[in-house]
């Protein structure tokens, strides 16, 4: 097997750069700006650790053993971007991933998108927008396949530096909190 060795990372970028084609790409205009909020969000999520557990208790059941459930984030080299996984574990330890994600600016339409892929070919998007100081709103559209798709919503209040609050919901197709 052959190692392939870079002397940096601006040596990665540009073979990456080379590699393109040089025609037939588009002039367009140049991407949005990563706003200040969106860093200090990433920043909030995966700060120390970037592990976030909450107890499953009222939840457990033979379909659902996890005693409680694990946010682990990680950032970018420069805090624009972070990936992150949510799995179970039962006192105290880990049972299974459920879902993998990336968080990142997408210049081209100035928002702020999580993507997800879990267990059995499920996969979302999510958008997530500041709505208050500390407070983000985040919609989602989950599509599994065989599955008709579904809408999910959830409100995330910042309660302080260890703490903050999640409240899901479902959205309809008018667009309705359920």
């Amino acid at each position: 097997m052959r190692t392939h060795h870079l002397t940096s990372i601006a040596g990665l970028v540009t073979a990456l750069l080379l590699a393109l084609p040089s025609t037939g790409l588009a002039q367009t205009q140049a991407g949005a700006p990563v706003p200040e909020w969106h860093v200090e969000h990433l920043d909030y999520m995966s700060r120390e650790s970037g592990r976030w557990v909450t107890d499953n208790a009222a939840y457990r059941s033979e379909n659902e053993p996890a005693t409680e459930y694990v946010l682990e984030f990680g950032p970018s080299f420069d805090g624009s971007s972070m990936t992150g996984r949510l799995y179970g574990q039962v006192n105290g330890r880990y049972t299974v991933t459920l879902w993998e994600y990336r968080s990142y600016w997408y210049a081209a339409t100035a928002t702020s998108l999580v993507s997800q892929f879990g267990w059995d070919g499920a996969s979302g998007i999510r958008t997530i927008r500041p709505e208050g100081d500390g407070i983000f709103r985040v919609e989602q559209t989950v599509v599994t396949p065989g599955l008709p798709s579904r809408i999910e919503g959830h409100l995330l209040t910042v309660i302080d530096e260890d703490t903050h609050r999640t409240n899901a919901y479902g959205i309809d197709a008018s667009g309705r909190q359920i």
